[in-house]
């Protein structure tokens, strides 16, 4: 196929929905992988900031949004393509973050800590407005679960609204407040402990 008619195929491809183009996909109906690269640009960059807010590390993030578009890629054929895919592909990039996660923590258990190994860059959280403050903000959600830092992020960070988290999760929206809740209760506990709010907003 020469280039002109590769390109052409790319810009059709680029005003697809993300129903029709996870269609396409699914049942194979995808020349030169078109429409998975339109999904891939056009989900990629939230992806990406979602898991380098997780994982902290550049390369880490790099690598786990590979594997989540591999996986993603893999997954359609079991895919309902009525589904909404934003929440789909970002469930799909939590749970690939959370196992590089728990991969990284037993890592660390097990192999003894590289003199002079330099921390990993901290994540920019919005919203705060004194550079203590911001500190603060960072230590504490990284103090949190990965399942609770990424619920917090997909809510307040990335604006899922609680349909889409739960639709993520594959659980109900009551279960998917509840545990936003939970993870809000707890990032104010960390909070409270670095004098950031006090315990009356942290109860």
């Amino acid at each position: 196929m020469s280039t002109g008619s590769s390109g052409a195929i790319l810009e059709d491809m680029a005003d697809l929905s993300d129903s029709e183009a996870a269609s396409r996909c699914k049942s194979g109906a995808d020349p030169e992988h078109a429409a998975f690269r339109t999904i891939y640009e056009r989900h990629g960059p939230d992806v990406f900031r979602f898991l380098r807010r997780l994982l902290k590390e550049r390369q880490a993030a790099e690598d786990a949004l590979q594997e989540t578009f591999v996986r993603l890629h893999r997954g359609f054929g079991g895919f309902d393509p009525e589904r909404a895919l934003r929440p789909y592909v970002f469930s799909v990039a939590r749970n690939v973050a959370i196992d590089v996660l728990r991969a990284r923590s037993k890592r660390e258990r097990t192999e003894p800590l590289r003199e002079g190994a330099a921390p990993g860059e901290a994540p920019v959280v919005e919203g705060a407005s004194r550079n203590e403050s911001k500190a603060a903000v960072h230590e504490s959600l990284a103090a949190l679960a990965p399942e609770h830092r990424s619920i917090l992020l997909l809510r307040h960070v990335h604006g899922l609204k609680l349909e889409e988290i739960a639709d993520g999760l594959s659980c109900t929206v009551r279960t998917a407040r509840n545990r936003l809740r939970a993870a809000c209760v707890l990032l104010g506990r960390e909070l409270k402990r670095r004098g950031i709010i006090s315990e009356e907003v942290a109860s």
